[in-house]
């Protein structure tokens, strides 16, 4: 897997083996990676246009709103989670 530029504070309670370490850190790398994709990303989010009073929940267009070079006021973005 692509070694990634991002730093992760990772807490244990007691003293942990540095190869343990090691192995939660990468499956952290891993679980975020695919998370953090851009079709998961509009997936769980939907965009309101207060001014329209439109809500847009589909993928495809959530992505072209989050892709166009300026936005318009009133636009936000509202996690689904």
């Amino acid at each position: 897997m692509k070694k990634f530029n991002r730093e992760l504070l990772v807490l244990f309670r007691t003293k942990s083996n540095s190869n343990l370490v090691e192995r939660q850190v990468e499956s952290l790398h891993e679980l975020l990676y695919h998370v953090e994709k851009v079709e998961n990303i509009a997936i769980a989010h939907e965009v309101v246009h207060v001014k329209s009073r439109k809500i847009i929940k589909r993928p495809r267009q959530v992505l072209g709103i989050l892709n166009a070079p300026k936005l318009k006021p009133f636009v936000f973005l509202n996690n689904l989670n």
